[in-house]
């Protein structure tokens, strides 16, 4: 194909995406709720016993949002809402039947709010239906927190202070949330708030909400807020700096080594520059709490994704890490300080400027220094900047990434450049999501045509799902510091699927449909190297169990030669593969006591056969004790001179829950593929709020000889000092 008919192609398949971007917005039912200056602090004891609480008309009537969107909750709540010069204040009525048990599965903090009977705030103070905060309290008082980005995802690794408590009755349950002003981003001029009230009831099985949301959605959706309306302005926050020290020290050994005493001191910084910036800052930070990776088997030729797990780099990460698509993302901050092979890179400092500059801009700006290590002889800055600019429900976005090596003699050496910008796409009511972007790589070999497009576009009713994405990566295209597995092989992809739904009046399904779907790659000179076209048929019962029945057709031209066993030295040649595949998995009511789910997969694979179960079981002693393990078997079946193996991934944990402030867990993993076990165990004291002592054993260990390949013993301590 001549360079004048891909030129063509590029602008046709960009024009498409452009045209997804029309579409028309719905506007949502909105409830409002005055809220009430108070001339005291109430008593956060979850008694709702001050003189504030008599004669009091409270907001109620919550509507279902699951099992169905239909009527009223049976499981009601009541709501109310105040404010001071300090704080704002949530108070809550949750009622339940008498004798009713309260289900909470953990003591720790940030549980998952769909597992746990609790009642959430969702809360948008500027109203760009984009950005906000999600507070929730279960039942037993157990906190949770998470920033909220692109309408409906969090991020619940953020932490801050705030206060709650809960109380239990003969008939509810009530609490009392106290959420200082200065930890929230707004404007002290608005008048009023964008907020949600969600009411989680596991015996009845009921999701509900003060604001109706579709059951198509999740409440915490920002474009469903009601309105909360202030009757004095609220005070301008004042600064808020909080000094974040730690220490570590420990001992640690790799194989055939003897043990080494390491110590390292360091601090993290969150300066509040105004209502609406922040700056975070790192002098040499340590990682040594964050839980290790949940590995996977891999039969695939690319590189596996797995989540950043640094606080540092997860804090307000929407703002960077959004850009692009799952499999081209121009900025992934696991490039920074891990080296290729997965080894620590010291990172001598950081910072992190972010937040909004007015109603529609929001800017970012991100700096790290890494040091040197074995496999990276030479440090690296690394920078990002970006803004997202509110256009209505939708936003325009543009990055810039920029990796710049230090050569021996400490002058610039080879750099990597990503420019790019996207434009996402959101309509009022939710129905539309999408996205179009272009980015443009720079490096130090000057090559030409350096860059990638795509267009994503999803439409959602209460009975269908259409979505539509095509990707387009040049083969010169280069991210270094950005998650792109088939970096250098330029292609294209299409992946187009369609859902239809169906929700019975009666019976054990809630709901049940049929669903296609493709994923089509080809070269530049559109010669098709993969497709999967996947049929299947899903149902979801009331209980919350699912169901999934799927046939696949899967084609591949290796263009490389490839063995996915990596004890099999014997390459499967170049050229085309084709092979089917059926697939049921099943996974249980993720609330019982006593959980189970199975799947399994059989088909044609390559040359052979492959045969693919897995399992997961679950025990909870609620709240204080989680036992569960997976397992995943691939055996795979081949023909002379090919191998015939088993490959095996266990993974037991368990997670114990002395107290609101006392942990401990433990992570067990046996890889046949990688051949190793790992060990991860924790033990967390939370003594003060955000303050933690963590002691962390660590340890890999191979399967053959059972030597030790690494092994850490690691104490930790933090405190959080606000100035």
């Amino acid at each position: 194909m001549t360079l004048l008919n891909l030129c063509a192609m590029n602008k046709i398949m960009l024009l498409i995406g452009a045209a997804l971007v029309s579409f028309i917005n719905v506007q949502a039912q909105t409830r409002q709720l005055e809220a009430t200056k108070l001339q005291k602090p109430l008593l956060i004891d979850g008694a709702l016993d001050e003189e504030v609480y008599e004669n009091l008309s409270w907001q109620t009537d919550f509507k279902l949002n699951y099992p169905n969107d239909l009527g009223m909750a049976e499981a009601q709540t009541k709501v109310a809402v105040f404010f001071d010069e300090k704080y704002i204040y949530i108070a809550a009525i949750c009622e339940v039947d008498p004798g009713q048990k309260r289900s909470v599965r953990t003591l720790r903090r940030d549980f998952d709010i769909d597992l746990n009977d609790n009642f959430t705030v969702v809360i948008d103070p500027l109203l760009d239906n984009t950005n906000g905060f999600f507070f929730s309290v279960s039942a037993a008082g157990v906190q949770a927190e998470a920033l909220m980005h692109s309408g409906s995802r969090i991020n619940d690794v953020w932490d801050n202070k705030w206060n709650a408590a809960t109380k239990t009755g003969t008939h509810q349950w009530t609490a009392e949330i106290q959420i200082p002003l200065k930890t929230l981003r707004y404007s002290s001029s608005s008048t009023q708030w964008g907020m949600n009230f969600l009411r989680m009831d596991i015996a009845k099985n009921e999701r509900s909400s003060w604001n109706p949301v579709p059951r198509e959605f999740h409440p915490i959706e920002l474009n469903f807020t009601g309105r909360i309306l202030w009757t004095e302005n609220l005070t301008a926050p004042r600064r808020n700096v909080a000094l974040i020290p730690y220490a570590t020290a420990g001992v640690q050994s790799n194989a055939g080594g003897a043990n080494n005493e390491v110590f390292n001191m360091g601090t993290d910084a969150k300066v509040a520059l105004s209502s609406s910036l922040n700056l975070d800052l790192t002098i040499n930070p340590d990682f040594s709490q964050a839980e290790v990776d949940a590995q996977q088997i891999n039969l695939d030729r690319f590189d596996l994704f797995f989540p950043e797990r640094r606080n540092f780099f997860i804090e307000n990460n929407d703002l960077f890490a959004n850009f692009g698509f799952t499999k081209i993302r121009p900025f992934f901050s696991r490039r920074i300080g891990l080296s290729s092979n997965g080894n620590l890179i010291p990172i001598y400092f950081g910072a992190r400027l972010s937040g909004k500059l007015n109603k529609d801009l929001r800017v970012g700006l991100l700096n790290v220094q890494t040091g040197t290590s074995d496999d990276s002889p030479y440090p690296n800055n690394y920078t990002v900047g970006c803004f997202q600019r509110q256009i209505g429900g939708s936003n325009l976005a543009g990055i810039l990434v920029n990796r710049q090596g230090m050569d021996s003699s400490g002058v610039n050496g080879d750099y990597n450049r990503v420019l790019g910008l996207d434009y996402n796409i959101l309509s009022k009511n939710n129905r539309w999501r999408g996205k179009v972007f272009y980015h443009q790589s720079f490096t130090d070999e000057n090559k030409d045509w350096q860059y990638a497009h795509a267009s994503w576009l999803m439409y959602r009713s209460p009975t269908w799902l259409f979505v539509w994405n095509h990707e387009f990566v040049n083969k010169d295209y280069s991210a270094e510091v950005g998650f792109v597995p088939r970096e250098g092989r330029g292609y294209w992809r299409l992946e187009p699927m369609i859902e239809k739904w169906f929700y019975p009046k009666k019976g054990i399904l809630n709901s049940h449909g049929p669903r296609f779907y493709l994923d089509y790659y080809s070269t530049e000179d559109l010669v098709k190297t993969d497709h999967e076209i996947q049929f299947s048929y899903n149902f979801i019962f009331r209980n919350t169990s699912s169901l999934n029945i799927e046939y696949s057709n899967e084609y591949l031209r290796l263009l490389n030669e490839f063995n996915p066993n990596p004890s099999d030295t014997t390459l499967f040649p170049t050229g085309e593969y084709k092979w089917d595949e059926v697939s049921i998995d099943f996974w249980p009511v993720g609330r019982k006591k006593l959980s189970f789910g199975l799947s399994g997969e059989y088909g044609t694979f390559l040359l052979g056969e492959k045969l693919t179960y897995e399992g997961s079981l679950l025990y909870r002693l609620e709240p204080y004790l989680q036992l569960s393990v997976e397992a995943s078997f691939n055996m795979l079946r081949m023909p002379e001179p090919y191998l015939n193996d088993n490959l095996m991934l266990i993974s037991p944990r368990i997670d114990v829950s002395f107290t609101k402030k006392l942990f401990f867990s433990s992570f067990v993993q046996f890889n046949d593929q990688a051949n190793t076990m790992g060990i991860n165990s924790r033990i967390q004291y939370r003594f003060k709020p955000m303050s933690d002592l963590f002691i962390v054993f660590n340890q890999n260990i191979n399967n053959d000889t059972g030597e030790n390949i690494n092994r850490a013993l690691v104490v930790k301590l933090s405190y959080w000092l606000n100035a």
